[in-house]
């Protein structure tokens, strides 16, 4: 089973209402939670079974300006880890891939209203991050999104089924590079580096 539906959301934190929070919630954990639940029964009756949750690299390392949507996508990295070591008894794998900038329609189709919230302080912060997100974006399209394919997702999950992989998996070589540089680099450099590609100076 492969858990993939998402939506994702951008906005200053003071900025998500309890709407927004809800409908990120809803389909990127209780969806993934409720669809587990009932397949969970059905492959322990056959006695095995693969479930791969669709991650993202937001659910690696903290994202400025979607902070509701990577506490969704760290709470699937949490579950994942859980699940794999509460059901392998039942010859289950459990696990999670996190891909990074792809060329989809999932940040095109994320709706601007949130950002109309907040008082004027908020506003016009909000306004400078979704500036620089965008030049950010731009940039980033330039070296790794406009050569990405989906496939590569599709690829990595057919890896995840039919081999030993690990529980955490990512796709993307934006996502390869920065968690490996999570795992190897002091966590004040890394948050510099994060700091300098979407945070804006107020």
């Amino acid at each position: 089973m492969i858990n993939n539906a998402g939506i994702s959301g951008v906005g200053v934190f003071e900025q998500w209402d309890d709407d927004e929070i809800d409908a990120i919630f809803d389909t990127n954990v209780y969806g993934v939670i409720r669809v587990t639940q009932e397949v969970l029964p059905i492959m322990r009756k056959q006695g095995e079974g693969m479930i791969i949750n669709i991650s993202s690299l937001a659910g690696i390392i903290g994202s400025p300006f979607a902070s509701i949507y990577s506490a969704a996508k760290f709470a699937i990295e949490g579950l994942t880890e859980a699940l794999a070591l509460e059901y392998a008894p039942f010859n289950i794998g459990v696990k999670v891939i996190a891909p990074g900038a792809y060329d989809t329609n999932l940040f095109s189709s994320i709706s601007n209203r949130i950002l109309s919230n907040g008082d004027n302080q908020i506003r016009a912060y909000s306004k400078k991050m979704n500036q620089k997100m965008n030049v950010s974006t731009e940039q980033m399209s330039k070296h790794e999104v406009q050569g990405s394919n989906p496939q590569d997702v599709a690829d990595k999950v057919y890896l995840c089924v039919t081999q030993n992989t690990p529980i955490h998996n990512v796709s993307g070589s934006d996502a390869e590079h920065l968690s490996r540089l999570k795992k190897t680099m002091p966590e004040k450099e890394l948050m510099g580096i994060i700091t300098d590609m979407l945070v804006p100076t107020r």
